[in-house]
């Protein structure tokens, strides 16, 4: 996939989280070796395309071919720090961020939601 490609371009890097097929729960931290959902009971992984064969190949980001177990769902998550820092690492982008707080007028009239 090129995905990650892209995103790597832009340095915007992120965390690949498996998740049950209904949305009810992350396979994360304390549900991080599951193979059911808790709630629905619903299994975390693919079908094996061949039955014959104990593994499935799954084809990671880079396009390499590598065995093991393929889940249904995956949640990109896109840590917020590192996105900030990027914003804020462009000095006319970091201006703009930081004009509600140092150089919004204070007259009592609304020009930005944060006036309300």
């Amino acid at each position: 996939m090129r995905q990650k490609k892209y995103t790597k371009a832009l340095g915007l890097d992120y965390v690949k989280i498996d998740a049950c097929i209904n949305h009810c729960v992350l396979y994360w931290k304390e549900n991080k070796d599951l193979d059911k959902c808790p709630k629905c009971h619903a299994s975390r992984w693919k079908e094996k395309i061949n039955p014959q064969c104990d593994s499935d190949i799954n084809i990671d980001d880079e396009g390499n071919a590598k065995m093991g177990k393929v889940p249904r769902l995956v949640l990109r998550y896109f840590p917020l720090i590192p996105r900030l820092q990027g914003m804020f690492m462009s000095s006319n982008l970091a201006e703009y961020m930081r004009w509600l707080k140092e150089k919004r007028p204070d007259d009592g009239k609304m020009r930005h939601p944060a006036d309300l």
